[in-house]
């Protein structure tokens, strides 16, 4: 991350009274890793401060969620996602340096403490972790924990190696039922959040399980996020190289935040081309810059 040029907390929170002016309600922060950054309690609780906004979330790789849970349920978060590929202690230090251990504490901190929903998020790769996916969707078991399987998406470091370790949320779903017994959530039923998961149950849990698929079923129709990189960047789309500077409309005031907002929202694409990535055409889905710098 370049720390320099990051916008500031009394930016962030600008930017997001100029949002809810035009009718954004809901606010995530994600990463990288929100938790690494020092001001996130004062960035949390400014954001809840302003009218319009009516939730904020968080994903977080839980490595620190342990010792933060308490105080930012207290300052205004609503809910928590937490990423956890692998339960498996050298495949996530190789993955991420993590240790499983530590984000399993986050968890139980999270659920401990009054969030209106923890959701688990698992990235499933061929040849990584597809093994693994009845043990994670076990968590939903004996905790309210709602556990999401997602599929790879062809963005940065990932698009080298999408042919040979994509597995789409139908596969995912057909190897999880060969070895626990699913029912479906019926409408109305979904933990709470705005995602495009479909959700299902393993017989007498008390969380979910849900499936991801941007790739095999693109949701894009559907789509209303803007993404604001720690930089200053406001892109419409993950799967595009498209973005608006808001670090030039912060100098000239509210109403030029307003309007690259505006013009972000015009900007948005109608959909991406993951599915030529599939079929080794990596130029059609050109963006180079890793999730955690985008904000995936």
């Amino acid at each position: 991350m370049d720390y320099e040029n990051r916008l500031s907390v009394d930016e962030l929170i600008q930017v997001a009274m100029c949002a809810a002016k035009l009718g954004i309600r809901n606010v995530r922060l994600t990463g990288g890793e929100p938790l690494m950054r020092g001001e996130i309690i004062e960035l949390i609780g400014g954001l809840a401060t302003i009218d319009g906004i009516g939730d904020i979330s968080m994903t977080t790789n839980g490595v620190l969620l342990s010792r933060y849970a308490d105080v930012l349920r207290k300052v205004g978060l609503r809910r928590v996602n937490i990423s956890l590929d692998s339960l498996n202690e050298e495949k996530l230090s190789a993955l991420s340096g993590a240790n499983p251990r530590m984000i399993l504490d986050g968890i139980d901190a999270a659920l401990g403490c009054g969030f209106e929903c923890v959701k688990l998020n698992c990235v499933i790769m061929r040849g990584f972790n597809l093994d693994e996916i009845a043990q994670l969707a076990s968590l939903s078991i004996d905790r309210p924990l709602h556990v999401r399987f997602i599929e790879l998406q062809p963005i940065g470091f990932e698009r080298r190696f999408f042919t040979q370790q994509f597995v789409s949320a139908s596969e995912m779903r057909e190897h999880l039922k060969r070895m626990l017994e699913l029912e479906p959530v019926e409408k109305g039923d979904e933990p709470v959040g705005f995602g495009p998961a479909r959700y299902w149950r393993i017989k007498g849990a008390h969380g979910t399980v849900g499936f991801i698929a941007p790739v095999s079923e693109p949701f894009c129709s559907d789509c209303n996020r803007l993404r604001l990189t720690s930089s200053g960047v406001l892109r419409p789309c993950l799967a595009h190289n498209i973005g608006i500077d808001i670090k030039r409309a912060l100098m000239d005031g509210d109403e030029a935040i307003e309007m690259a907002f505006q013009r972000a929202v015009m900007l948005k694409p109608l959909g991406h081309s993951y599915m030529c990535v599939a079929e080794s055409a990596h130029e059609c889905c050109p963006v180079d810059a890793p999730m955690r710098e985008i904000g995936g």
